[in-house]
């Protein structure tokens, strides 16, 4: 205990913020998963035949959770490099923190995208048998480049003793935690990540997202029977739905575009100025909430998850009181049963006392 204070106090005080942001970021996404997979697993596992939309949905929601779960135990062991200065857990463990870096920034954007067009289709019922085919093999191609990048990842992480100049012209000797790619191999695999991280999924997730209000807009422009879904949608609901859109696009764009952009400044130069580092540590952060407030965010305002969360657990509070009933009755039963035989047994044993007590006055 007392090493870890002189080691907190041995910490800038903005090393020591992002400590305490990180710390609070593994804090809050543990609840907010946690919480989101009681909500979407009980649904999954228990509910009824949802819709297809539906049910892809919930497991584009999980698959975020638990990949994010992940993620957040990567982050614990930065946390502690960042506290004792050097990496104690190995080299497997090491390749498992790239790992789980690379899963936040790829898997997670591509189950955004799914997200987003499973909101497209549910507003655009009339889609051809190419569109249908469309998405499984896109799917299939972004997990095949993703396995490709986890593995290379996986390839050149290791850890290395690293000599750290300290004062006095002394140096120390650090085990770190490092990915290193070959020389001329990084620009070829930062080129990739940045294509598939985020040109390819911020293009396909602004491209369905923003073409729900057009198209529920074109829906109730063509509509002409009085007694049809799209007369039900006023302004106020179009421009209800712009506004979620809206609100979805900007904060997808304000966690991963200065990401990326510090990405390829960090690949492209060597050593900056310490503003640019602290604010690079600071943009850091922003894909961990995104990860934290997208599942919980898309579960709150899901009302068909809130509905039938809220039926499945009040069906199993039935059974669980007629349950409860049932075996309270059966007790009741058995505890009469037995009260009655204890006065039987009583008065049989009041009755054979008298009769010996008469027996011997005789």
């Amino acid at each position: 205990m007392d090493e870890l204070w002189g080691t907190l106090v041995a910490l800038s005080r903005f090393e020591l913020g992002m400590v305490i942001t990180y710390s609070l970021i593994i804090l809050f996404g543990a609840v907010g998963n946690l919480w989101v997979i009681w909500k979407c697993g009980l649904v999954l596992i228990l509910g009824k035949k949802q819709a297809k939309i539906t049910k892809g949905l919930i497991v584009c929601i999980l698959t975020i959770c638990l990949t994010d779960i992940l993620v957040l135990t990567a982050l614990s062991l930065l946390v502690d490099m960042k506290l004792t200065g050097v990496w104690r857990f190995g080299e497997v463990m090491c390749r498992f923190y790239y790992t789980a870096e690379v899963l936040n920034k790829f898997v997670i954007p591509l189950c955004l995208v799914n997200i987003s067009r499973f909101s497209f289709k549910s507003v655009n019922i009339s889609t051809g048998r190419k569109s249908s085919y469309f998405l499984p093999i896109a799917n299939f191609v972004a997990v095949a480049v993703v396995l490709a990048l986890v593995s290379y990842v996986v390839l050149f992480s290791k850890t290395l003793h690293i000599e750290i100049p300290i004062k006095n012209n002394t140096h120390v000797s650090r085990t770190m935690c490092l990915f290193i790619p070959p020389s001329g191999h990084e620009q070829i695999f930062n080129g990739l990540a940045f294509l598939v991280g985020y040109v390819v999924t911020t293009v396909a997730y602004i491209y369905f997202y923003a073409s729900v209000p057009l198209m529920l807009i074109r829906k109730i422009s063509r509509a002409t029977a009085p007694g049809s879904t799209s007369k039900q949608l006023n302004d106020s609901n179009i421009l209800k739905i712009k506004y979620i859109v809206t609100s979805f696009v900007l904060i997808y764009l304000i966690c991963w575009t200065p990401y990326w952009a510090f990405f390829w400044y960090s690949s492209l130069v060597a050593e900056g100025p310490r503003w640019v580092i602290i604010l690079g540590l600071l943009v850091h952060t922003f894909p961990y909430l995104s990860c934290i407030a997208y599942p919980v965010v898309l579960t709150a305002m899901n009302r068909t998850i809130r509905s039938e969360h809220a039926s499945i657990l009040s069906l199993h509070r039935k059974r669980f009181s007629t349950i409860r009933n049932g075996v309270m009755q059966t007790l009741s039963a058995h505890l009469g049963m037995f009260s009655m035989w204890q006065r039987n047994e009583g008065h049989v044993v009041r009755s054979t006392l008298l009769r010996q007590s008469d027996e011997s006055a005789v």
